[in-house]
């Protein structure tokens, strides 16, 4: 396992959502579940993870002078961490 400083827990605010279906190669489906198994989250909230950081560092790239929106930015900060006093 996992040592438990090593990762932080976040906490969402619920927001309003829409339901997508995604087809997941098996292989990767399986390598998912391992992740999520180790981090000890549901698979659901490891994809969920996966998709906040990666949609917040591809805003950043392709619309560099736009803020991100305050909702994923607070997602950021408690996800990554202040590294000071947290």
């Amino acid at each position: 396992m996992s040592d438990p400083e090593e990762f932080e827990i976040v906490r969402f605010h619920p927001r309003p959502s829409e339901t997508v279906e995604l087809s997941v190669p098996l292989d990767a489906l399986a390598m998912l579940r391992r992740v999520a198994e180790v981090r000890d989250v549901s698979l659901h909230g490891l994809l969920q993870l996966y998709v906040g950081q990666a949609l917040r560092e591809d805003y950043d790239a392709f619309f560099p002078g736009e803020a991100v929106p305050s909702v994923l930015r607070s997602a950021q900060a408690k996800t990554l961490g202040s590294g000071a006093g947290d």
